[in-house]
């Protein structure tokens, strides 16, 4: 319902999240310098919700205007690289940036994000808003 006229569904409808990385963001730490390795990842339809990573949405009047919270549990490493966090992992030296770059939903629903896109926890409180066109 609602798809046809591009108004968003007016019953239980679903959204998933493809996040993809196209950026070097993989960083070793040296005491001198930091620089990227050259190495990408690559994550294609990855799900991180609990909840399976759908979002469903509606048009009735009762639906919420407000934004979409983003939150992470990543550690900062007290590191900076091209003006953006860096964070731990298991292995020491070596840090990573989280770059959303896209978020892809069907019918014609778009979201407020800007080139490049929203790198994960450079501020602490980061949102953006859907809508359709």
């Amino acid at each position: 319902a609602g798809v046809d006229n591009y108004r968003g569904p007016s019953t239980a409808a679903q959204m998933t999240f493809n996040y993809t990385s196209t950026a070097s963001n993989l960083v070793f730490y040296k005491p001198t310098q930091l620089g990227p390795t050259g190495v990408k990842m690559y994550w294609s339809y990855l799900d991180t919700g609990t909840g399976g990573g759908i979002l469903y949405c509606n048009t009735s009047g009762r639906a919420n205007p407000g934004p979409i919270t983003i939150e992470n549990a990543m550690v900062y490493s007290g590191k900076d690289y091209g003006g953006h966090k860096l964070f731990n992992t298991s292995v020491p030296g070596l840090y990573y940036t989280m770059l959303i770059s896209r978020v892809w939903s069907a019918y014609d629903t778009i979201t407020d994000i800007q080139s490049p896109g929203i790198y994960i926890g450079d501020p602490s409180n980061q949102e953006f808003f859907f809508s359709v066109t």
